[in-house]
């Protein structure tokens, strides 16, 4: 009986994994630098600095050089939005919402599209008195990386 039991643990052990699939022929992804549209300047580099260490930090696809990826990842920040989000009775504002709107292409290595372009949206809120906008910023920056690489994974079910 308990050689079937220790069978049966290392059976369901070879056969389940947590670890989802990828959707089909891809191996390895790459990130373009994004470029940036939007009326902030240099938000583009803490996103694309995002997805890189979303991407490692994640473990199921070995991140690349973009020139020798199966799926490469070419984003645009299209908007960048700060807006009041707490206000104390004066008027004081004292905490706002940053939104980072990227359009974001999913290319094969001949170029075409591995996915339909999708624009996303990463967006965090966050208190003056406890964080700067560079780490609000960040953290949007990587709300949206997360969404997107969860959407990766999306396709293959």
């Amino acid at each position: 009986m308990r050689i079937f039991i220790i069978f049966l643990f290392v059976l369901i052990s070879c056969v389940y994994s947590l670890k989802p699939p990828l959707p089909e022929g891809i191996k390895t992804v790459g990130v373009e630098s994004f470029s940036n549209t939007s009326e902030r300047l240099g938000v583009e580099v803490f996103v694309t600095q995002s997805f890189i260490e979303g991407l490692i930090e994640d473990r199921r696809i070995p991140v690349t050089d973009p020139t020798k990826c199966d799926l490469l990842l070419k984003g645009e920040i299209k908007r960048f939005l700060k807006t009041p989000f707490g206000i104390k009775g004066q008027g004081e504002v004292y905490s706002y919402k940053i939104i980072i709107k990227a359009k974001i292409k999913f290319l094969k290595k001949d170029g075409t599209e591995f996915f339909k372009e999708r624009e996303f949206t990463g967006e965090t809120t966050y208190d003056v008195r406890e964080k700067s906008e560079e780490e609000a910023i960040k953290e949007a920056s990587k709300d949206l990386a997360r969404k997107v690489i969860q959407f990766i994974y999306a396709q293959a079910i």
